[in-house]
């Protein structure tokens, strides 16, 4: 049996078309893996504000903050877990276009912003901010809601560069307040350490009755009409033990120290010593009133 030899330029004619077609069947595998998702995959953002922001509108406060209020009734002891962002305050007459500029309380000692985007974020629930991380510049931060049978929480998640989660921060919502104001921490705290109608008696037996509401209004406390309850002992005098202001346009401010124990509230007179040599140091002075909150 006889062979027919080719030359080598005809082999190479006949193989060359083959070749050809396996090249170009790679490169469309290639280009529709690395393709981005068609359209009908894509969240716009318009969809993403009508999902998230009815969920994130209102005010925000450290979660964890609030349950160290709620177990030791001391703004003083609690203040170590502010934390970086105490509060948040959410319009959503801030958004524009893609993004919301969200108002925020850090770490209850100043005011600040990040700006939320209304983007697909690395949950499906979540959605990516501009808040750095100073030590780790890398890391990214996103928010996200989460819905319970009673209650929404807020939760702000750090990611490191390889997408672990670094840190969560948990915030409850505060009813009642507005949310273009940074005032959430103060209304909680008022909430669970003042709130209330209250019966008791002063320094020398009389009775009293006395109501304070959550957004610091007072009434049958003599010479106060309003009332500020100190929540930032980043700085300043005033820091050695919790105080409360009590305000009357007619007269001079006047802090008072307190303590608080289930239902019971006592108030005591202050001084505010101011040694030459060493920074002014706000002492407890004599029983004012003992009073007892009613339910």
């Amino acid at each position: 049996m006889f062979f027919l030899r080719l030359p080598a330029w005809v082999s190479l004619l006949l193989t060359m078309p083959c070749w050809i077609a396996c090249q170009q069947s790679a490169s469309t595998e290639q280009a529709a893996a690395t393709a981005p998702p068609p359209q009908s995959q894509t969240t716009y953002p318009a969809t993403l504000a009508q999902r998230f922001g009815p969920l994130l509108r209102g005010s925000w406060v450290n979660a964890d903050y609030l349950a160290h209020v709620r177990k030791s009734h001391s703004p003083q002891l609690a203040f170590d877990y502010t934390g970086e962002i105490s509060e948040f305050s959410i319009s959503l007459a801030k958004q524009s276009a893609d993004s919301l500029v969200v108002g925020l309380g850090l770490g209850n000692h100043e005011g600040g912003n990040l700006t939320i985007y209304f983007r697909s974020g690395l949950q499906p629930n979540s959605l990516p901010t501009n808040w750095p991380d100073y030590e780790e510049p890398g890391n990214v931060s996103e928010i996200s809601c989460q819905v319970g049978p009673r209650d929404t929480t807020l939760v702000l998640t750090t990611y490191s560069r390889d997408r672990k989660v670094v840190r969560r921060v948990s915030y409850e919502r505060v009813p009642g307040v507005a949310a273009d104001e940074i005032v959430a921490l103060n209304r909680a705290v008022n909430t669970v350490l003042f709130a209330g109608r209250y019966t008791g008696q002063d320094s020398v037996g009389r009775p009293v009755q006395i109501q304070f509401t959550p957004d610091g209004r007072v009434q049958g406390l003599p010479g106060a009409t309003s009332y500020d309850t100190s929540t930032d002992f980043g700085g300043g005098p005033g820091n050695d033990i919790d105080n409360v202001t009590f305000s009357n346009a007619a007269r001079a401010d006047r802090t008072i120290h307190f303590t608080r124990n289930a239902d019971t509230l006592r108030l005591y007179s202050t001084t505010l010593l101011e040694p030459v040599d060493d920074a002014p140091t706000l002492t407890r002075g004599h029983l004012l009133y003992r009073l007892v909150r009613q339910r």
